[in-house]
């Protein structure tokens, strides 16, 4: 039962709160207040001066981060009272929901610890006319279906670009915007996140040489002297990407047909391009391609996954090394890269040493992005290279890092943080205007 109370402070240094006498019977065995990660064991006395006031002594109004005055959904869940909140998740629709309903089991019981009902829904559950969505959640062990008010807070979790850029899928999103706080509302462009980082002094060492839409010749000079990889602005996931090299007087051209590894060889650079690129370089990168740390005869790469708190400040949430065949293209764990850490390559002193070192620039490169970038973002996915003299270089920055790792069973405990800064952020964003 959710039931709203205007919240008044009175001065007071102990834990205690005063509710109306009418409702007093359901807090005799309530032991504290949560406000979302905001939670204070306390003393529940009753007053009669009406029945829609409860008095929150001015200790536990700063911890709880309550404001006077304002006007709160409570409801009481074991012993606990909780300020109600939704977080809604937009996805592809039920498919999605079900294919990753573990997942998403695990998150929605985090955010009940928070106070928050986790209500996701697909773009064609929405219905405009009553502003209302058709939302599935995931209560006493079952999936529910239920008519609800679009949530304040909603959190962008579709899939792939090819969904996101339907124009159902786009006009959905710029309406939500006018009801609700989207955050990670889209997909990167590559060239336009290298770009803010190539253009700030700070971080800008960081990247390989980059050039956006190169020209015939530029492509002729640079696959003559330099490994190099050609990427779609708008790809994810590997789709698109050429990875080329010179060797023996005859040019090398790996790319993926599908999820498999293909590779074709060249005797010129003019064949490379009447097969692949007749018509130009039309929103495609080519960057310099960074001789990566190998183990073995594989090489390595680390994926470090960022988050705001619900003090709108960056953490790192998760770090996990992917190891993959020196022949493929890219470390992406759903084209063969297999999962391991920088301890099993590195000793304890030097692996410590690159994780700080990778956690301070992450930080860094979230507040820039986030600075420069013109709507909400919550959680971002950063894939470092790490060369043989132990350099760190930036090669990818992803806008909805993947949750594959949380599948891995060395890795599975990882989801707790990330999952609770998802929901200590979208705390921080309802306290926001839209």
């Amino acid at each position: 039962m959710i039931y709203e109370l205007q919240v008044r402070e009175y001065p007071n240094t102990r834990n205690r709160i005063i509710v109306p006498g009418s409702i007093y019977t359901l807090y005799k065995k309530v032991r504290r207040m949560v406000n979302g990660p905001n939670y204070v064991y306390c003393d529940w006395l009753s007053h009669n001066k009406d029945n829609h006031t409860i008095f929150i002594s001015s200790e536990l109004m700063k911890q709880l981060q309550f404001k006077s005055n304002k006007i709160y959904p409570f409801r009481i869940i074991n012993h606990s009272c909780m300020v109600y909140y939704q977080l809604g998740i937009l996805t592809a629709g039920w498919q999605q929901i079900e294919r990753h309903s573990d997942l998403f089991e695990e998150m929605t019981q985090i955010g009940r610890s928070y106070g928050f009902d986790t209500l996701l829904f697909g773009y064609k559950d929405i219905d405009f006319n009553v502003n209302k969505i058709k939302c599935h959640y995931f209560d006493e062990d079952q999936w529910t279906s239920t008519i609800l008010p679009f949530p304040k807070v909603i959190y962008n979790r579709l899939p792939n670009r090819k969904l996101e850029a339907h124009p159902a899928v786009k006009q959905t999103k710029q309406i939500l915007q006018t009801t609700s706080i989207i955050f990670n509302p889209d997909f990167f462009n590559k060239w336009q996140v290298y770009k803010i980082f190539m253009q700030n002094h700070s971080v800008h060492y960081l990247l390989p040489h980059t050039v956006f839409q190169p020209s015939f010749q530029t492509f002729a000079e640079w696959i003559d002297i330099k490994d190099i990889y050609l990427k779609p602005v708008y790809g994810s996931k590997g789709n698109g990407i050429f990875h080329m090299f010179k060797k023996n007087d005859k040019y090398i051209v790996r790319y993926y047909t599908e999820k498999k590894a293909d590779e074709t060889i060249h005797s010129t650079v003019d064949s490379i391009i009447d097969n692949y690129f007749p018509n130009g370089f039309k929103n495609y990168v080519i960057q310099e391609a960074i001789p990566l740390f190998t183990s073995g005869n594989k090489k390595i790469d680390l994926r470090v996954h960022t988050n705001k708190n619900d003090e709108n400040k960056w953490d790192m949430s998760l770090h996990y090394a992917r190891q993959v065949e020196e022949h493929l293209i890219t470390t992406h764990v759903s084209r063969g890269a297999v999962i391991t850490s920088l301890f099993d390559f590195f000793s304890e002193k030097d692996a410590t040493m690159l994780l700080n070192k990778v956690e301070k620039i992450a930080i860094s490169l979230s507040e820039i992005i986030d600075e420069d970038y013109h709507y909400k973002l919550g959680e971002l996915g950063f894939d470092f290279g790490i060369d043989h003299e132990k350099k760190i270089w930036l090669l990818e920055v992803n806008a909805k890092p993947g949750w594959n790792v949380f599948n891995h069973p060395a890795y599975q405990h990882t989801k707790n943080k990330v999952f609770q800064l998802l929901y200590k952020y979208a705390f921080y964003l309802e306290g926001k205007k839209v």
